[in-house]
């Protein structure tokens, strides 16, 4: 004997049992909506932050770089068209940093001293060593200009002294650990590099 299974009510309550209705689905659609935006909200978030530590490590690099090339300067004449020193630039303003070289505007017989330099007159607008002029943090994340930051370290050998500047134009170095500030586009994550007058390179 087979058994049926009936349900009672009319055809509108069927139908109401059976389905949904109009506002039921635009709040479903809301719903999942909102989950979406957040979801997408929190990836950005997450990639803007790995963003800013991939940043932060290319400019170190170019920093260490920028010492590693000094070293090979020392004994040379700026005569001979050869710098006497390499340094990275920060500009705040135009959102870039660039590797460069250093050449003395009146160029001697050899390479100035250490002691004797007291700012950075001549940049070098051409890439060094293959490396290209400007470079731009990545998407999402921005170079942030404060009263201690950093805009040129310069290296002169021999050792390499470390020299650092905390205005655009390179003059006015100073005898004080100076920083780079990198920030998140909606500034939920920072990183500090800290750069001292020792020729260290860190977080902070």
């Amino acid at each position: 004997m087979k058994s049926k299974l009936f349900i009672s009510g009319t055809g509108k309550d069927k139908r109401h049992i059976l389905g949904f209705t109009l506002v039921e689905i635009f709040v479903v659609v809301a719903v999942s909506a909102l989950i979406a935006g957040l979801a997408l909200s929190y990836s950005r978030k997450g990639e803007d932050r790995i963003s800013l530590y991939i940043e932060s490590q290319k400019i170190i690099e170019l920093i260490f770089r920028a010492k590693s090339l000094s070293l090979a300067t020392y004994a040379n004449a700026p005569g001979s068209d050869k710098p006497c020193g390499y340094g990275l630039q920060l500009d705040y303003s135009a959102q870039q940093y660039s590797l460069f070289s250093y050449v003395p505007v009146s160029a001697p017989e050899f390479c100035p001293s250490p002691s004797d330099v007291s700012s950075v007159p001549e940049i070098s607008r051409e890439p060094v060593d293959g490396a290209r002029y400007a470079y731009k943090p990545a998407s999402g994340v921005l170079l942030q200009a404060m009263g201690d930051s950093l805009y040129v370290v310069l290296f002169v050998p021999p050792a390499p002294r470390t020299l650092l500047s905390r205005n655009f134009g390179g003059g006015g170095f100073v005898d004080l650990p100076s920083f780079v500030y990198l920030t998140t586009r909606d500034g939920s994550a920072t990183m500090k590099i800290v750069v001292s007058p020792e020729g260290q390179v860190n977080f902070q």
